[in-house]
């Protein structure tokens, strides 16, 4: 197995796993928000600032990473300018490592909403 198939055994690995972990925390946020009053619902949102400030900026991380994934897959379909061709290999892991991140921080903003939810201790 050379390097470039490590990476994204690798990368892809590291997808999944968050992947996982990321459905599990949303089922669980999606279950104490389904027994959660609206009123304090939207009083845990709202009281927070620093909830809705790592929120924005997971979610624009989120479609910063997701657009330039959505554009490196117009290379990985149509191929690469002859400019970018040396740097193929490259930019396929750079274009995989998108996508773990992503996984990752999709499961991070899943924690943060199972935490606003659970009752505290």
């Amino acid at each position: 197995m050379d390097m470039e198939q490590e990476a994204i055994a690798i990368f892809t690995g590291v997808a999944i796993l968050f992947a996982i972990i990321g459905i599990y925390f949303v089922i669980r946020a999606w279950i104490l928000w389904t027994r959660t009053p609206n009123d304090v619902l939207r009083a845990k949102a709202f009281i927070t600032k620093q909830f809705l400030h790592r929120n924005f900026i997971l979610i624009f991380i989120l479609i910063v990473l997701v657009a330039i994934h959505t554009f490196l897959e117009f290379f990985v379909i149509y191929g690469y300018p002859l400019y970018l061709a040396r740097f193929e290999h490259l930019m396929s892991i750079f274009y995989l490592s998108l996508l773990s991140v992503s996984m990752i921080l999709l499961a991070i903003l899943a924690y943060y909403w199972y935490g606003l939810l659970s009752p505290k201790q």
